[in-house]
């Protein structure tokens, strides 16, 4: 199927490559790339797309020798969910003389275009224009707001034509991928935070037990030998690094969590910005002390005497915890052995164990989640599920209601939308929905009259306001605060999401970031 879909007419070379679709993956971009070989490759992806896939997307393509190459993001109410895939052929003369759209259910991704992938729709035809001017129109005016760094798209109805059905094509806003996403696209970047629960097998060799240890003076052996609580439990531990037990995290709510993430029904959500500045300081109270561990196993575990004395270490253990329980019945009943410990057994268990976590060690994403405590996966793709997401999107504004209504605040995320908006109170009176719609509202809305912006005042920081006329190399604003109206040059206002979306910086640099980042949107005005 690849083969029909991404080819070149004969005698002709690719002039551009337009594609549009919300998920994409780099193998694609290389198809496209090596078999159209375009003079400029244009991807259009969904504002939720996350930043280390764009890369890796980029990479790919420019590895497969691609130089103009753009990757924009496009913004929607909700998802930029079309998939379009528009090519411009030039012949032999140098002239753009055919203009090939497919569209249908594929994203740009392997499982869309490969033959071992999806059952997909896909529809393929020649744009005429004579025919198809209007279609022509509205894909080369996409390449052309992907080509001078965004815009609006202007949505359109086009009738039937040769080839082709009537058509809907859809209206959305175009940006640099590094652009403030929407608020949507802002929540789909983000991280969940999981607390790393697996690390209390780490360094520490499992005994499974014959059967599970009854409560009573059975439990109380293990216990006083340093097996923990191990009432009705099948399984025991001994742990061969630190084996007082003292690298479990005990903060069950740690200070950075209230202050810079937002409790959502999925855990606790934080904004990908935040995490990439911030993530040093994410991390569990215990983190020196896991960190001298597995760095003690690390070097270490190729060591004879250090593994011996280990080893003996755990079998003395076991051998004192047989000889107590040979007081209360048979030891076999809960240790492998018949007469004695089964040393051997034992052993080997051990040293397959130490081999496993050294393994473990020496994987770098497996030592930072140990170390820190904490793992950050990034916020499942549901978007297109509209009623789940909603339900994420409540429980998100759930959280910044109820932090607002109280009086001693820890949220920065709360703080930052008090000041944005300009009015403390106000944020105390909105319901959650009443949030949501706010932000979707103004996060990077056009600016425009009407539109709330952030305005630099004369004493050289950013307050929030509300354009009223947009002059000739000015801008007529009321401020929110005092209703005082002022005039500001075009470079002095930017989008609310600029200040929401760096809520974790300290309030003199944040402000004086925005200061640097006004101008680039001074031609949105």
């Amino acid at each position: 199927m690849i083969n029909a879909l991404l080819s070149v007419p004969t005698g002709y070379q690719t002039e551009s490559a337009l594609i549009i679709a919300p998920y994409f993956d780099p193998w694609f971009g290389r198809q496209v790339a090596e078999r159209l070989q375009p003079q400029r490759l244009r991807f259009v992806v969904d504002d939720g797309a996350r930043y280390e896939d764009i890369e890796a997307l980029e990479q790919e393509v420019r590895d497969a020798g691609v130089r103009d190459l753009r990757i924009l993001v496009a913004q929607a109410n909700s998802l930029m969910h079309m998939k379009a895939y528009y090519f411009q052929f030039r012949n032999q003369d140098g002239i753009v003389d055919q203009r090939h759209l497919q569209f249908g259910s594929a994203n740009a991704t392997k499982a869309g275009y490969s033959d071992s992938g999806n059952a997909e729709l896909i529809a393929a035809t020649r744009l005429l224009p004579s025919e198809h001017a209007d279609i022509i129109n509205y894909f080369d005016s996409v390449l052309e707001a992907a080509d001078t760094g965004g815009g609006r798209i202007q949505g359109i109805a086009c009738s039937p034509g040769q080839g082709t059905p009537g058509l809907f094509l859809p209206s959305f806003y175009l940006s640099d991928a590094d652009a403030p996403a929407g608020f949507d696209g802002w929540l789909q970047r983000g991280r969940l935070v999981a607390k790393y629960r697996d690390a209390q097998k780490f360094l520490s060799v499992t005994i499974r037990l014959k059967k599970a240890v009854p409560p009573g003076e059975v439990a109380q052996v293990f216990a006083e030998h340093g097996m923990g609580n191990v009432a009705e439990k099948y399984e025991v531990g001994h742990r061969y690094v630190a084996e007082t037990g003292d690298l479990e995290d005990k903060s069950a709510n740690p200070l950075w969590r209230s202050k810079y993430c937002v409790w959502t029904h999925f855990g606790y959500w934080v904004s990908e910005e935040c995490y990439k500045q911030r993530k040093g300081e994410f991390v569990a109270g215990a983190k020196a002390k896991r960190e001298a561990a597995i760095n003690e196993l690390l070097a270490n575990y190729s060591d004879k005497t250090w593994k011996d004395s280990r080893r003996s270490q755990f079998i003395m253990r076991l051998q004192t915890i047989w000889s107590a329980l040979e007081e209360l019945g048979p030891p076999s009943d809960y240790l492998e052995g018949d007469e004695q410990l089964d040393i051997a057994f034992y052993c080997e268990r051990f040293d397959k164990k130490v081999a496993e976590d050294a393994r473990l060690a020496r994987e770098p994403k497996f030592k930072e989640r140990y170390v820190n405590g904490y793992d950050f996966p990034p916020v499942p793709k549901f978007r297109p599920d509209t009623d789940p997401w909603n339900a994420f999107l409540e429980s998100w504004a759930d959280t910044i209601a109820l932090e607002a209504d109280q009086s001693k605040k820890n949220s920065q995320l709360v703080k930052t939308l008090e000041y944005v908006l300009g009015d403390v109170e106000r944020l105390r009176d909105l319901s959650s929905s009443e949030i949501v719609n706010w932000l979707r509202a103004t996060w990077r809305n056009e600016i425009k009259p009407g539109a709330i912006v952030l305005a630099k005042y004369e004493d050289g920081y950013f307050y929030p306001a509300t354009i009223k006329r947009t002059e000739a190399e000015r801008h007529l604003i009321t401020w929110l605060q005092d209703g005082v109206a002022a005039r500001v040059r075009l470079n002095e206002v930017c989008f609310v999401s600029d200040g929401v979306e760096n809520y974790f910086l300290d309030y003199d640099p944040y402000w004086e970031k925005l200061d640097a980042r006004a101008a680039k949107y001074a031609d949105s005005a």
